[in-house]
């Protein structure tokens, strides 16, 4: 019985190949979001938040249990974007301008196969140096379409956090009108033969801060609490890292008063005023409508414009955020929330309405559609443009059987500045993480790996010191930076040396956690999950998986470890 199964598997395979390969005419569209992570998103949470075009998308998808490569924004987008997980980035810009921040576009839309691209609203993490001295297309000399940034950061008043506008004004809405423009244009070039496919990008910025919304569905009194328990670590005298304590929400005011002030002296403590963590929460829920509307518009106009039946279209968030789990908040950490993201994939010859199996990286973006446009195993001896080969893996065998393992380890990681004295009792203030208080520092890069053993999810993190070769713990900036591209690009970088900035594997890994849950078959993750540290007690079996997957982690970063 296992043959003729294994067979029709296979047929459906090559068939979904032949069906791309043969024509290479599929368009793709990649819709992206800032800061979101599962959830209350279904399909991966019982409770969920009612989305309705997100829920409509999931059910005509493979829904992916996709995973960051880094808990901030431009090393997350910058993997998606390129297939590559750099093994030293530490945050920030420092090396997109090595690998080109387009590179997805540039791969899968060749000019030469007459396809017609365009980006818009935030796919990049740009900056305004960037923007005025047109770096973006020194670095990658492209001809992508952009819509001028929108800052999406300043919908409300640019210092609180939510606020209720107009849909017609959210930035978002903007981005949204722009991509729906650039569908219409991209038809007529088609039914004129004057392009055979075309490659869209979309990103929004919502829910990232400030949270704006054109409703207030979502109301506090209906939310729970989140569990503020954190993994129980040992610290011994070293500074607890894996949470980091800075966040976008210290800058932010509620109701025009500061969230970090008076009784509440630090981020850890927002969770311990109950009235101030539900109204954040309900505003997070409440922005993602912003997205929910504008994903909902780019459907209906797909399927208005005959394109639905040719077409790939992707939902992805580059990273998670934590709304007081673990008592934690924002990014900057190696938690569930944070590493865990939405993903869902439809398109010619996927399978809709299921949940692969096997755990995904952004990184996998890149060869699978490789592999969809020219063949199964064109990604395997792909060559980036810039000279370095893809680390991702195609994860194209999930798409038509959802049981395909694709990935033995799925890696992540974050950078941490911190006091070497710093404890729980004595938290780091912002002024402290940027490098002003008179306290010795270490610099930690976080590693992580995910992976399944024994109907499991298992994730294991620990922190090693890192060698940042630059001064102190200062954040990146366009004056502390070595020159390394000045005359390349005509302006400093604000990137660290790649070349001489290395994780020291040398000694034993800092704050070492294990956490494991069942898979639930029906839903991508917990609602609620109480995970305990596993590498504080160990069973034999757990002890092994640990030094199995600290082993993975060591190998994959160590060899690779002083490449620029």
């Amino acid at each position: 019985m296992r043959l003729p199964i294994y067979a029709l598997i296979c047929s459906f395979f090559l068939r979904l190949l032949q069906q791309t390969h043969a024509s290479n005419k599929v368009n793709i569209i990649f819709l992206m979001t800032d800061d979101m992570g599962r959830t209350m998103l279904y399909p991966y949470s019982k409770n969920v938040i009612p989305l309705p075009n997100l829920r409509r998308f999931a059910d005509m998808s493979t829904t992916l249990k996709l995973n960051t490569v880094y808990s901030v924004c431009s090393p997350a987008r910058q993997s998606f974007l390129t297939g590559v997980d750099h093994p030293n980035v530490l945050t920030f810009d420092q090396n997109f301008f090595q690998i080109g921040y387009d590179s997805l576009f540039k791969i899968l839309c060749d000019a030469k196969d007459n396809c017609y691209s365009g980006m818009f609203g935030k796919i990049m993490h740009e900056y305004k140096e960037d923007l005025a001295l047109q770096l973006f297309y020194k670095m990658n000399q492209t001809s992508v379409p952009r819509y001028p940034i929108v800052d999406g950061n300043n919908d409300c008043n640019g210092r609180d956090i939510g606020c209720v506008v107009a849909s017609s004004k959210l930035s978002d809405t903007a981005v949204t009108a722009q991509g729906i423009k650039f569908l219409k244009q991209a038809k007529q070039k088609l039914d004129a033969g004057t392009i055979q496919r075309f490659v869209l990008g979309i990103g929004y910025h919502k829910p990232h801060i400030d949270m704006a919304s054109y409703v207030a569905r979502i109301k506090p009194y209906q939310l729970s609490m989140p569990n503020l328990t954190r993994p129980i670590t040992s610290l011994n005298g070293q500074p607890e890292i894996d949470f980091y304590h800075s966040t976008d929400i210290e800058s932010m005011t509620l109701n025009g008063k500061k969230i970090i002030s008076g009784n509440i002296q630090n981020v850890d403590q927002i969770t311990q005023s109950t009235p101030t963590t539900l109204k954040i929460r309900a505003l997070y829920f409440n922005s993602l409508y912003a997205v929910d509307i504008g994903v909902g518009k780019v459907l209906d106009t797909v399927a208005s414009l005959g394109l639905d039946q040719n077409t790939y279209i992707v939902f992805l968030a580059d990273h998670g955020f934590n709304l007081g789990d673990g008592n934690a908040w924002g990014k900057n950490d190696l938690s569930q929330p944070v590493i865990e993201v939405p993903g869902y994939i439809t398109g010619p010859g996927i399978n809709k309405g299921v949940i692969a199996d096997s755990e995904i990286s952004l990184i996998d973006f890149v060869p699978t559609f490789i592999d969809l446009l020219h063949g199964t195993g064109a990604s395997k001896n792909f060559v980036h443009p810039s000279g370095v080969k893809l680390r991702g893996v195609s994860f194209v065998p999930a798409l038509v059987n959802d049981k395909s393992e694709i990935n033995k380890y799925v890696f992540f990681r974050h950078a941490a500045c911190q006091p070497n004295t710093q404890l729980r009792t004595n938290p780091c203030t912002t002024d402290d993480v940027i490098g002003s208080c008179d306290r010795p520092y270490m610099t930690y890069m976080g590693h992580g790996v995910t992976t399944t053993q024994n109907n499991r999810t298992c994730t294991y993190n620990a922190w090693w010191p890192f060698n940042e070769n630059r001064i102190g713990c200062s954040l990146p900036s366009w004056k502390n930076q070595p020159a390394s591209l000045v005359g390349k690009y005509g302006k400093q970088s604000p990137q660290i040396n790649l070349t001489d900035s290395w994780t020291d594997f040398s000694v034993p890994p800092y704050q070492p956690k294990l956490l494991c849950h069942t898979f639930n078959a029906k839903y991508g993750s917990l609602d609620n999950p109480n995970f305990n540290n596993l590498a504080l007690h160990p069973s034999n079996e757990d002890s092994a998986l640990i030094d199995e997957m600290q082993q993975a982690i060591i190998n994959r970063y160590r060899s690779s470890n002083r490449a620029g």
